[in-house]
């Protein structure tokens, strides 16, 4: 179960940017199988409809309810935007922000409402009354579902505490229009996240047959590990995705498999270049890759820090679906990237005495990728 600051303040926003920078310095270790469980929410609206009879009373004291901030009110509907949050979508167990609000006023009284949260994990919806942050009402069970990337609660008949109603009628001058237990209102609340999280899928790339023919001329080959060999000819790699990110607009979304390539002579000693964690990410446009190499006589050499390959997004074939929480990415075209060619280089050419056999830009393969969010 998430549980949320009670503050909204500053506090609350330092506290919100350092949740952020940590999940995704999460989402930067493409080797960790595990996942956070929450999402992030930045976008959405919350709608507030107050209960007929509470509406009616109200209107018999003359008290008229008008928007707060960017809050919009139509009769006794109040609709907020959604402006953060935390939620676990199985569950929907977390907190939705909205901003904005709304006042009832009576002449020149006005008690008003905003900074609303609707929190699940602890049955409670809060908000700011004429700045005091307090609980409003008991948040008795609810319904969820999801649609596309996002979801909606669903909160139905609640009732305001003993705290709340003495706090509005205080400030109305009213005897006991508000009062505890009375129904007060209808809450849903939908929601955006930032991004989703991987369910699974998987990552394919098929090497250009020029690279392993260059390769092959330096008397060393690419020989998977961790992976499947879907193909040999050209040699096509393929692997189950272990983490990655789904974005609704797509373009940073990522995934990463645990496998890849070492780059050897064929049984017999000499130096190891190894490139696991392949993957590929939409934003940088690139086909990551843990470097690490090996001298002939097995210690560690240092190695360029990088990604593999860079990729050609433009001449791929792209679909999200956000119905189905999808994305997949076909025959992305790749080239090889500087630090890499020239470490192969170094690694396998120049000691021989042989001229570079790989340059930056040269065709890597074809790269294509399937995930599911959850």
């Amino acid at each position: 179960m998430i549980e949320r600051p009670a503050g909204r303040g500053p506090a609350w926003r330092v506290g919100q940017a350092a949740l952020v920078a940590t999940a995704a310095l999460a989402l930067l270790a493409l080797a960790a199988p595990t996942r956070a469980s929450a999402e992030l929410v930045i976008a959405g609206k919350t709608r507030i409809e107050l209960n007929r009879g509470l509406f009616k009373a109200l209107a018999k004291e003359g008290v008229r309810v008008s928007k707060l901030g960017p809050g919009k009110v139509g009769g006794r509907v109040v609709t907020l935007p959604v402006d953060g949050g935390l939620i676990e979508p199985a569950s929907a167990s977390g907190w939705v922000d909205s901003t904005g609000g709304f006042k009832f006023r009576a002449g020149k009284r006005v008690a008003k409402l905003s900074e609303v949260t609707l929190n699940t994990a602890k049955e409670e919806l809060r908000a700011d009354l004429n700045g005091k942050r307090l609980k409003i009402a008991t948040v008795k069970g609810f319904d969820f579902a999801r649609a596309g990337f996002g979801g909606e609660i669903e909160v139905a008949g609640l009732r305001l505490n003993q705290r709340a109603t003495n706090l509005l009628n205080r400030k109305l001058r009213l005897d006991d229009v508000f009062r505890p237990g009375r129904p007060f209102a209808s809450v849903s609340s939908s929601f955006l996240p930032e991004w989703d999280q991987l369910s699974s899928g998987t990552f394919q790339i098929g090497l250009d047959s020029g690279f392993v023919a260059k390769l092959k001329s330096l008397e060393v080959e690419p020989v998977p590990f961790a992976t499947s060999v879907v193909g040999t000819n050209p040699l096509v790699l393929g692997a189950p995705l272990i983490n990655g990110a789904i974005y609704p607009s797509s373009n940073n979304s990522w995934g990463g498999i645990e496998g890849g390539l070492r780059i050897s002579k064929p049984e017999a000693p000499g130096p190891v270049i190894t490139l696991s964690n392949l993957g590929l990410s939409l934003e940088s446009s690139k086909v990551p890759a843990a470097i690490m190499v090996h001298t002939e006589s097995g210690q560690i050499a240092p190695s360029p820090g990088g990604p593999l390959g860079a990729v050609d997004l433009a001449g791929a074939s792209v679909r999200l679906d956000p119905d189905t929480r999808t994305l997949t990415v076909t025959d992305a075209r790749a080239t090889l990237e500087a630090p890499i060619a020239d470490l192969i280089n170094e690694t396998f050419a120049k000691p021989k005495g042989k001229a570079p056999a790989v340059a930056a830009g040269d065709p890597l393969g074809t790269v294509s990728m399937t995930m599911q969010a959850r």
